[in-house]
């Protein structure tokens, strides 16, 4: 009941959507009286469950956001494009590696792999801010899980991707991956983000920032 508070206290509509085939999550956000929504990491190879959720609630996403470039987090895209116009938001880093198997780690999951070449309109970083509808979010370069890393926050809201799993260690050990990186971007977290901030992570349940354990460990 606490996080449902939280989430609705921005007056922002959040709901997660587990991908399949690997159980990372993605988030759908909308504001009351807009039928257009962001769409946080569409990570499904069978969207499915996120499309039905769309049309139920009469949504259209305008923008696709990226918080890395792994292909549990990006599969989606693919499918997204057949039937929505949308721009793609994501890093440098990230925009180059999602047009590549290997980069974005899809051939090592099934030995095929995928690419999100041609699949979408435009791939940018908008100046590290974004507004939408009267609401504003910031695009933070958090890298540590990976390069491309980035996290988005609106007020007391933030979604950071792989970079902070409750009761986890963030995995470094992936290309691209750091741990003296991932030391630097916490700490700047610590310093910029209120104790009493709800994360919304890339796997698993959200929770407050305060109660990030893993702080004592790095």
């Amino acid at each position: 009941m606490e996080v449902e508070q939280l989430i609705f206290r921005v007056d922002l509509h959040i709901k997660r959507i587990l991908n399949t085939p690997i159980a990372s999550n993605c988030f759908v956000l909308h504001l009351p009286n807009f039928k257009d929504c962001i769409i946080i990491d569409p990570g499904s190879k069978d969207n499915s469950a996120l499309i039905a959720y769309l049309n139920k609630n009469e949504l259209t996403p305008t923008i696709v956001i990226l918080t890395h470039e792994h292909f549990d987090h990006i599969w989606g895209v693919i499918s997204l494009s057949n039937y929505y116009k949308f721009k793609l938001i994501c890093n440098k880093i990230c925009a180059n590696a999602i047009v590549d198997s290997k980069k974005n780690l899809s051939i090592f999951y099934d030995n095929v792999g995928f690419s999100i070449l041609n699949k979408v309109s435009t791939v940018e970083m908008l100046n590290h801010e974004l507004s939408w509808n009267g609401k504003h979010f910031k695009l933070l370069q958090t890298p540590g899980h990976s390069e491309g890393s980035i996290c988005i926050q609106s007020e007391d809201v933030i979604f950071c991707g792989d970079l902070l799993i409750q009761n986890e260690k963030t995995v470094t050990k992936l290309p691209g991956g750091s741990l003296a990186r991932l030391k630097e971007t916490v700490e700047n977290l610590k310093s910029n983000l209120s104790p009493e901030t709800l994360i919304h992570s890339g796997h698993g349940d959200s929770f407050l920032f305060k109660n990030y354990y893993i702080f004592s460990e790095l």
